[in-house]
């Protein structure tokens, strides 16, 4: 129940994203703890769907590239309890593609990233390029926050002001080189990637 519920509000979001940003926009997406199982699992089916010829995930068809997933073009993972990942639905293990398959028609140039970040006091995260067919790039958060009771909750781990330039900055990086692949930048407009990157950064929360 919890993880249709969850499904759902994806769903929901994704409907939302398209209206706001455009149905065809290029999509990144920050998934934290249990939440990055569901969102993995979302999005590799919303795939199979589209290789399979059907529209939709779930209760029905959804109308935009965004909604089906053609448009996801950078994925960042935090602390995913890979030990739980018998909460998936796929009987077929990990397979999402990043970028989703095609999107390179659409933007030649985009280079796609799966950052995926795990801790070592997180017991529940683990490296998880060797699960997954696509090119993950796994990094060691190492993050130590010094805040009292932060200690016994190591899924924050990732969102502690000390793991800023571990996590953040990636990421930042990597969504501003979206913006950079899918747009024609020429002379000082490549500039633009850097303070877009800047900014990103200095998000206390992404």
């Amino acid at each position: 129940l919890e993880l249709e519920r969850a499904r759902t509000a994806i769903a929901a979001g994704l409907a939302q994203l398209a209206q706001q940003a455009g149905a065809s926009a290029p999509l990144c997406l920050v998934a934290h703890g249990a939440g990055g199982l569901v969102a993995i699992d979302y999005f590799q089916e919303l795939q199979r769907a589209a290789s399979d010829g059907a529209e939709g995930v779930g209760s029905g068809p959804v109308s935009t590239p965004m909604q089906r997933g053609e448009t996801l073009a950078s994925v960042a993972t935090l602390g995913v309890p890979i030990s739980s990942g018998h909460v998936l639905t796929s009987t077929q293990g990990l397979q999402l593609s990043v970028p989703a398959p095609g999107a390179h028609a659409t933007w030649p140039k985009l280079r796609g990233t799966w950052l995926h970040f795990f801790h070592r006091e997180d017991a529940l995260s683990a490296p998880l390029g060797a699960l997954v067919d696509a090119s993950v790039v796994d990094l060691e958060c190492r993050a130590r926050p010094g805040r009292k009771g932060i200690e016994a909750s190591p899924h924050l781990l990732y969102l502690c002001a000390d793991a800023s330039k571990e996590v953040l900055q990636p990421v930042a990086r990597a969504f501003a080189q979206v913006w950079q692949d899918s747009n024609i930048v020429q002379g000082g407009a490549a500039n633009d990637v850097q303070a877009i990157e800047s900014r990103l950064s200095k998000v206390g929360a992404i």
